[in-house]
């Protein structure tokens, strides 16, 4: 069996590889593909410019994780305010 193509997303910090595309990205990791600092993370979460984590897995903020392939897609939408992204993803097929 061949080895998975490995590529490096120009957004991303990190190597990403298909096995990846559905991954749970942590708030360092959703900083480090914005390249911006984890307070700045925060503070666009508190003013509603960056959708909300789309799982909570119950440690507080430690627990927040979104689902890579949804911020890069909020990303090429033009990073929308989150009622407005929310709004989008509503009236999305599927």
């Amino acid at each position: 069996m061949s080895e998975p193509v490995t590529t490096t997303s120009p957004t991303a910090a990190v190597p990403l590889d298909s096995r990846h595309a559905a991954a749970l990205l942590t708030l360092n990791d959703v900083a480090g593909i914005l390249r911006i600092s984890r307070r700045q993370v925060h503070r666009l979460l508190a003013a509603g410019r960056l959708p909300p984590a789309d799982v909570n897995l119950g440690f507080g903020s430690r627990g927040r994780r979104w689902i890579h392939s949804r911020l890069l897609a909020w990303c090429e939408a033009g990073c929308p305010l989150a009622d407005a992204w929310r709004a989008c993803e509503g009236r999305r097929p599927g």
